[in-house]
């Protein structure tokens, strides 16, 4: 009973106590949300005629192109020589084709779904 009595007579303290607790906790959550945000920021590897690239789209491309070489190699694995290649060539070939995406999305340039197909039938570029 006499522990009763002195948290009674504590009663405000444990109150602020209790609003504190469940102030920081909403605190807490509203700054991991602005957290996120900026690791969204820190995904970003690079840029390119504005548009960010992210690190996972990366990684994949660089994935699909080291499963293509090692097919062509016959091999299990690549070494960090050769997977540092595939990681400048993956990065210079992103580059390459969003220049001349731009530049042809510039000039009008497009290629008909006509014409796609004859060139798969033909197996040929016909120009």
């Amino acid at each position: 009973m006499a522990a009763l009595g002195k948290i009674r007579s504590k009663g405000a303290l444990l109150m602020g106590i209790i609003g504190l607790g469940l102030f920081s906790f909403i605190a807490e959550e509203a700054f991991r949300s602005c957290e996120s945000s900026r690791n969204n920021e820190r995904q970003q590897i690079g840029e390119v005629l504005g548009e960010k690239i992210n690190v996972n789209d990366f990684q994949k491309l660089v994935d699909e192109y080291t499963d293509v070489i090692k097919m062509q190699q016959g091999t299990d694995a690549l070494n960090d020589q050769q997977l540092n290649q595939v990681k400048d060539m993956v990065w210079n070939t992103y580059i390459q084709t969003k220049i001349v995406e731009n530049e042809a999305k510039k000039l009008g340039l497009r290629v008909t779904d006509e014409e796609m197909q004859n060139v798969l039938k033909q197996g040929t570029n016909p120009c």
